[in-house]
């Protein structure tokens, strides 16, 4: 994602969408990741009101044995669940406004992603919209990211429940650049 610049609103990515120019975090063979993008634009939004407007599941190949960690990298616009729980609330606050604007995930503390540790599938990934009328995220969410399992399958992706039908989405690409 190419982050151009911060106004008094958030981030301004490029073509003032939520996009990435970054590659996979796999290295073929490996297939350990898969890139997710759903977005929606111009609807009604709201200011600083938590509204799930998206969730998918991320499932686990059986190859994998649990607890097993998990690295979530890209951007959203605003906010995600992971599994029920709200990560990183309030962090991505330029103008203090007691919510989240769009951001990159994992990097407020110069990290590069978000790294949690799961008991089960699915990992859930649920989309909230805080602020403005643009949702939507642009992930890679990369299994074992270290390769310590020594497996190389692809998670899948199912959706769950969405606010409404007008999202734009790509196809779910495991071990590949990303779109931009």
């Amino acid at each position: 994602m190419t982050l151009i610049t911060w106004n008094v609103t958030g981030p301004i990515f490029k073509n003032d969408r939520i996009s990435t120019e970054s590659a996979c975090c796999c290295v073929p063979p490996c297939r350990r990741c898969i890139s997710i993008y759903r977005a929606s634009f111009d609807k009604p939004g709201a200011f600083c009101a938590y509204q799930e407007v998206y969730e998918l599941a991320v499932n686990i190949p059986a190859a994998y044995s649990f607890p097993l960690t998990v690295r979530i990298t890209g951007g959203l616009d605003d906010d995600l669940k992971i599994n029920g729980t709200l990560i990183e609330d309030r962090v991505y606050d330029p103008l203090r406004l007691g919510c989240n604007l769009g951001h990159y995930v994992g990097t407020a503390g110069g990290g590069t992603g978000y790294i949690t540790t799961i008991s089960s599938s699915p990992l859930t990934l649920t989309l909230v919209d805080q602020f403005g009328g643009n949702w939507g995220f642009d992930l890679t969410v990369c299994l074992d990211p270290d390769g310590g399992q020594n497996v190389n399958e692809c998670p899948t992706v199912t959706e769950v429940s969405k606010v409404d039908d007008d999202w734009v989405t790509r196809p779910d690409v495991c071990c590949a650049n990303p779109l931009p």
